[in-house]
């Protein structure tokens, strides 16, 4: 670092101008921090003098475990037996399966992840607010259970019926080979199109697999082979291509009386201040819950206010149009429709590539058609007779497929499936939930199977994981068990937060008494750092626990020390009889190296601890190193920038600034 000369001379207005932007700074940072008291202060002003500020809307602070409360596991996975390069990937499959019974548990904002420790695989499951530990412990513990089901009840296909199926789809493939073969002979899609075609406009790989896996090889213009595809059998000719953006967000709805379809007593202006008032609430973390709780929309309770995948189009105009000029991690609102207020969470954005097709389509039948009643049943067939799922490319498409291997039982029960469900889906449930549903083409005996569904790499790779996981669950061993009672947890919070205001104001007497004047500026750098640094918690997030919150005060005391190495040296150039303005201007460069050193050795502990150690040795890392960087700049830049501009008012005082010890 290269720093300014110390004989220099400063210009006045770029100091000032320096100051400016650390109060800017640092007020930005106290109003990100701590929204609640910005936005008291904005009602006081507005009640008393009629001046309106708004109100600040921000997450709120990450808490772990041991302040909010619940439980935390961690599970050894054994992994003997499985290939090294295959570990990583089975390990997340057990992952995967364990985060769906800890869904399923009903538990709020849990977190399940991975870590390996030398040659250990661990799972860490948080589970915040839970009381009933040893239920959620049996739950996770429980072995993934796959199953392959098929249709049936009272509103099962009859036999006739699927002859019906099984003829019209062989009509449908026939007419299509034979347009196929009039064009061959010379006849243009144009003449054709005319009398059998449809503009299906730009489509994506979900809608139509195969189609779409032949558009992206081929050029604008090109002519298909016959495609078959689940309703229909095409023969298509390439158009443009796009790329449109799929977002994913989250709505609280708020409706009025006179709103489209809304059954409420509220007039407009309550509605348009009850969602204002929620507005002031909302974040990231606590949408999702007051949804449930506030959004009048049908299905909102069970949702949370989740809106999927959303595409250009499915929304009305102005929910569109404020949903796409939003960015990702955004909270909007109100925004006005004709259903009423909205506040709007948009927490995902990709883009979709896009391709535009017009085809020769003949219609194909399935069970569907026949209005099936019933549902899906059990086969018998399960992950007990899987030996492996594997991820492999459709030699003709080149489209990623899941193949799967079973057994000698396992070939027998899906020879017999296969054979009575000609035409009709076969259900892949992994915990009583839907995964797959491919459609039977023809009996297979080999006790093999392929799953292909237009899937992209990634999602084939981690259908696969998820089967693996299913057939050949990991053992998984509960090593480590904590439980924290909210009160417990609420306590040790506010005993956190005094010990830090104790030792925040300590330190604060410390600087004033003993540096006088510089001191009480170095205090106020210390306000600003704390404020940037639990701006940046926010941020980040990082989650705070005990450990967390030890690393942060441990800083706060650390972030002095450059401020006393700066007034130490300050003293020693004092010494040789030089003004106050001088001694400070020699004091920071040549106390620099010291700070430097001090703060980088302390970087490289934080490394260290964050990379080997556990997760609460890793909290404790990172908010202290945070905290160090934080310190640097408050040291350095904002100290320095205070003592710039008070220096010149020190000379005939010098009873205020740092005197030479005696």
């Amino acid at each position: 670092m290269k720093l300014r000369s110390p004989h220099a001379e400063i210009p006045r207005h770029k100091i000032r101008n320096g100051l400016i932007a650390v109060v800017v700074i640092a007020l930005f940072a106290a109003g990100y921090a701590f929204p609640d008291a910005y936005n008291t202060v904005s009602d006081a002003l507005d009640k008393r003098v009629g001046i309106t500020l708004g109100h600040l809307s921000a997450p709120t602070f990450r808490l772990g475990l041991d302040l909010r409360g619940g439980a935390y596991l961690m599970y050894d996975v054994e992994t003997r037996g499985v290939a090294e390069s295959e570990r990583a990937s089975a390990v997340e499959g057990a992952r995967d399966v364990i985060e769906r019974r800890v869904n399923a548990f009903g538990v709020g904002e849990p977190l399940v992840q991975t870590t390996k420790v030398r040659d250990t695989w661990r799972v860490l499951v948080e589970l915040p607010d839970v009381h009933d530990v040893a239920a959620a412990i049996e739950q996770i513990g429980a072995t993934p259970i796959l199953e392959f089901r098929d249709k049936s009840g009272d509103g099962a296909v009859t036999a006739e019926q699927q002859k019906q199926i099984a003829a019209a789809n062989k009509k449908a493939k026939d007419e299509a080979n034979a347009a196929a073969a009039v064009l061959k002979k010379g006849a243009t899609f144009d003449e054709l199109f005319k009398s059998t075609g449809t503009d299906l406009g730009f489509i994506s790989k979900e809608q139509y697999g195969q189609l779409f896996a032949w558009g992206s090889r081929v050029q604008k213009g090109a002519i298909s082979p016959a495609i078959d595809e689940a309703d229909a059998v095409y023969i298509a000719q390439r158009g443009d291509d796009k790329k449109d953006p799929v977002i994913k967000a989250r709505h609280i709805l708020i409706c009025w009386k006179d709103a489209q379809g809304c059954a409420t007593s509220l007039s407009k202006a309550e509605a348009e201040q009850k969602i204002k008032d929620l507005m002031l609430n909302t974040s990231a973390q606590t949408f999702a819950d007051l949804a449930k709780v506030h959004s009048v929309e049908p299905g909102a309770a069970q949702t949370g206010g989740d809106l999927g995948e959303i595409r250009k189009g499915d929304m009305v105009a102005p929910f569109e149009a404020a949903l796409l000029a939003m960015k990702v991690g955004e909270i909007k609102g109100p925004v006005e429709t004709q259903f009423g207020y909205h506040i709007i969470y948009k927490s995902e954005q990709r883009d979709e590539q896009l391709i535009a097709f017009r085809a020769l389509a003949f219609d194909k039948q399935a069970v569907a058609d026949f209005e099936l009643a019933g549902g899906w049943k059990s086969t018998g067939l399960s992950g007990k007779q899987l030996e492996r799922a594997a991820v492999e490319f459709d030699p003709n498409t080149g489209e990623p497929t899941v193949n799967v291997q079973f057994n000698s039982e396992g070939k027998e029960l899906f020879a017999q499936i296969t054979k009575r469900n000609l035409e009709q889906q076969v259900g892949i449930f992994l915990d009583g939930e839907l995964i797959s549903s491919p459609v039977v083409r023809q009996p297979i005996t080999d006790g093999r199977a392929v799953i292909s569904g237009g899937f992209t790499l990634q999602e084939a790779k981690k259908l696969a994981e998820r089967l693996n996981a299913g057939a050949l669950p990991l053992p998984v061993k509960l090593v480590s068990q904590q439980t924290v009672g909210a009160t417990l947890g609420t306590k040790s919070l506010e005993d956190s937060a005094t010990a830090g205001l104790i030792g925040f104001a300590l330190v604060l007497l410390f600087l004033t008494a003993f540096y006088r004047l510089p001191g009480l500026l170095a205090s106020a750098a210390l306000v600003a750092y704390v404020v940037v640094v639990l701006a940046v918690f926010k941020f980040i997030p990082v989650t705070l626990t005990l450990a967390g919150i030890a690393g942060f005060i441990l800083s706060m005391g650390m972030a002095v020390d450059a401020n006393v190495l700066v007034f130490e040296r300050t003293r020693e150039e004092l010494k040789t009889g030089k003004s106050p303005q001088a001694a400070l201007e020699e004091a920071f460069p040549r106390a620099w190296n010291s700070i430097r050193d001090s703060n980088v050795s302390s970087l490289i502990t934080c490394a260290i601890l964050f990379w080997f150690g556990s997760s609460i040795v890793q909290g404790f890392a990172l908010t202290l190193a945070i905290g160090i960087l934080a310190s640097l700049f408050t040291a350095i830049t904002v100290t320095r920038l205070l003592l710039r501009f008070c220096a010149p008012y020190l000379k005939d005082k010098p009873a205020l600034f740092v005197q030479s010890k005696k």
